[in-house]
This record gives C-alpha cells, sequence and structure tokens, in this order.
C-alpha cells in the first residue's frame, strides 16, 4: 500500500496556504493534526489574553491618576462644580509639592496661610502637583496608604530619587502619621530624618521630603479650599 502523501511533512504536493494581514504574512503547512482553524483560535486566544493584560495595566494607571493631578486642574474642575461642595466632597487630607510652593519670581506672590515667608508666585502654585492621600480600591496593606515609585502604591510619585514602596501614611483616630519604610534615600519630617518603621505625627503644614530633593506639604481641605479661592481671584482679575 501507498503512503498517503500528506503523511510525509516534505512532501511537495502539500498544500501551502498564505494569507495577508496588514504587514504579516502567515505560512501555514497543513500538518495532519493541526488545521487552519486550531491556529487561528489560538492565536485569537493569544490576542485577547495579551490585550486583557493591557487593559488592567491601563486600569491600575488610571485609578492610580484619580489620585494625583496639577493645583491648577484641579481648581478648574472645582470651581466649575462649585467650591461650596468641595469641602464636604473631599473629606481628604492631602500632599502639595512644596517647591512650588517655596520658590518665588519678581512678581505676582502668593502668602501661604499660616504666615512666613514662602511664596509662589500663581503660576508656580498652580503648576505643583497635587495628591489625595485615599485609599485606592483593592490597594495593598488595607491599613496604610502608601507611597512610591510603583504604579501600584495609592500615592504613585515617578521619580528615580524615590523607592519602589518608600513610605506610608496611616490615620489614627484624627491624627495623621506618615513611617519611611526602609526606603533608600529615606523620609523626613520638617527636615528631621524618620526611623525605618516609626511612625511621625503629622502636623497641617508640616513638611515632608521623600529623599532630601522631593517634598511636599501635608494640608487638609480647608487649605486646598484657600487654594482654589486664590485661583479663583486670580482668573477673576486676569478676566479683567
Amino acid at each position: 500500500m501507498t503512503d498517503r502523501p500528506d503523511k510525509n511533512p516534505w512532501d511537495p504536493t502539500r498544500k501551502l496556504d498564505v494569507e495577508v494581514r496588514g504587514d504579516l504574512v502567515k505560512r501555514t503547512l497543513f500538518f495532519p493534526k493541526v488545521n487552519r482553524e486550531q491556529i487561528l483560535k489560538q492565536e485569537a486566544k493569544e490576542a485577547k489574553d495579551a490585550k486583557d493584560a493591557e487593559d488592567a495595566v491601563d486600569k491600575e494607571v488610571t485609578e492610580t491618576d484619580r489620585n494625583a493631578t496639577n493645583l491648577r486642574d484641579f481648581a478648574e474642575h472645582w470651581l466649575n462644580v462649585g467650591c461650596d461642595r468641595f469641602v464636604e466632597e473631599n473629606p481628604y487630607h492631602f500632599l502639595i509639592q512644596e517647591s512650588m510652593l517655596t520658590r518665588s519670581t519678581s512678581s505676582g506672590y502668593f502668602t501661604m496661610a499660616g504666615g512666613g515667608t514662602k511664596e509662589a508666585s500663581p503660576v508656580e502654585l498652580f503648576s505643583a502637583m497635587l495628591y489625595r492621600l485615599v485609599k485606592k480600591t483593592k490597594g495593598s496593606f488595607p491599613h496604610m496608604i502608601t507611597v512610591g515609585r510603583a504604579n501600584n502604591n495609592d500615592v504613585f510619585i515617578k521619580d528615580p530619587l524615590i523607592s519602589k514602596f518608600h513610605a506610608y501614611f496611616m490615620k489614627r483616630g484624627s491624627d495623621w502619621y506618615v513611617a519611611d519604610s526602609g526606603s533608600t534615600n529615606g523620609t523626613f519630617v520638617d527636615n528631621k530624618p524618620l526611623e525605618a518603621t516609626v511612625p511621625r505625627k503629622l502636623e497641617v503644614d508640616s513638611i515632608i521630603s521623600f529623599s532630601e530633593d522631593l517634598s511636599y506639604r501635608f494640608v487638609d481641605n480647608e487649605k486646598v479650599l484657600g487654594y482654589l479661592l486664590f485661583f479663583q481671584s486670580q482668573r477673576d482679575f486676569d478676566a479683567g
């Protein structure tokens, strides 16, 4: 008995299928136990798995971004919604980029509430990043609000000076605390270094530094409301 041609993988009589998808050319040989439909199903499954993984990353980044914005965008949103609703709908504390608050220019100074000499121009002030101290949905460590360079942190700060898991905040009653997680460059409160995993109590306007170069002011929603009202006065003045 003569063997069927399809039992010989090198038989030149075997069918060759060429299909073009965009710039991808696929050459598929019909082996006895592998058919074209099975190959396409496998490819479709692999493409779906890759898309699902990509969507999961996008969802994580989007969720992270909800806890961070620049102060200008934040102010414009709440001025459109109504500042009278801000405090009620934002029962949070925040971190605001301190370098923007302390830098000053030759005109348009804004003096921080509470006195002192720290000033910033309106343009610089409203370029500052604002971070809500809020636990993300399904975040790790439910008893703490984490800070770090990895995007699964509640406060995601993408900077090489920040460790992947750099520090964390905790609330005990009405009091707030911050602790260093054992980071490479350390955490400081009002220029005083923290011992790893030993919490330090915070006050409104405490300056928290993640490394010696990245500083943020710890503020409550009343202080942020003051920024919003200041932004409104600047916008009304410019509209003139």
